[in-house]
């Protein structure tokens, strides 16, 4: 078995859980799995999927995971199945720098600063019955309506000012990797993620005959019954 796991939809969903660290995670990875199935691995990989570089630097947040993973991986957790076993898995948990096709070339700038939206509005403070003579906001709806500092002197922009990150690359990269470990003798791939998009990769590898384990990462989420019709009873989904 193998966990493709979707970090930042993790993060963002599981925010205080995320805090806890990635032992708590894939403890509880484990845990959850093992519950819900008969599964008896002794051995499995967690890799993490995420904007890990910007242009061809390591972001502080693929640094900070780096050094957790190496300090507390590999890791022995002791789980129960649903049929009552204990065993022990033996995880290791990695960053997903490349393909699985070709680990030793880097997938680079997979994380990018882009400009504001541009269906960003503001209103007029005025319009809203605002009095205050030097009200702050009056710059911001400046600022936002004319996309420069209200300040003569100043030359900048709302662009230089806000900003929005996005991974790039990330979902390709996860669902390649999730067909190119399934042709390389691994029957079960396990998903965290919440995110719609990987359902057409999940019933590529469900018609291919894999076992397909999903965990949400949002507390009582299911997969769309318009997506699930007609699939096999190779398909599981639960929370984390």
């Amino acid at each position: 078995m193998i966990f493709l796991i979707d970090y930042d939809n993790y993060e963002y969903n599981n925010k205080l859980n995320a805090r806890k660290g990635l032992f708590y995670l894939a403890e509880k990875l484990i845990n959850v799995v093992n519950a819900n199935t008969a599964t008896t691995e002794i051995k499995t990989r967690i890799r993490l999927y995420g904007g890990w570089y910007e242009n061809k630097t390591l972001t502080r947040k693929a640094h900070t995971l780096i050094t957790e993973a190496s300090n507390s991986f590999p890791a022995v957790i002791t789980t129960v199945n649903i049929a009552g076993a204990t065993h022990k898995v033996i995880v290791n948990i990695e960053l997903a720098y490349s393909l699985e096709i070709a680990p030793s070339t880097h997938l680079f700038n997979t994380f990018r600063a882009r400009s504001a939206p541009k269906n960003l509005h503001c209103r007029n403070p005025l319009s809203l019955g605002c009095s205050e003579p030097h009200c702050p906001m009056q710059n911001m709806y400046s600022l936002f309506s004319t996309g420069n500092c209200p300040s003569p002197s100043c030359r900048r922009s709302l662009d230089d000012l806000i900003y929005k990150g996005e991974q790039k690359l990330v979902d390709t990269m996860m669902a390649l990797d999730a067909l190119y470990v399934s042709t390389s003798g691994i029957d079960t791939i396990c998903f965290l993620t919440s995110d719609d998009d990987f359902w057409p990769v999940m019933l590529t590898l469900l018609t291919l005959g894999k076992k397909v384990i999903h965990v949400h990462t949002i507390s009582g989420r299911r997969t769309s019954k318009s997506y699930c019709r007609g699939i096999s009873c190779n398909y599981t989904e639960i929370d984390i």
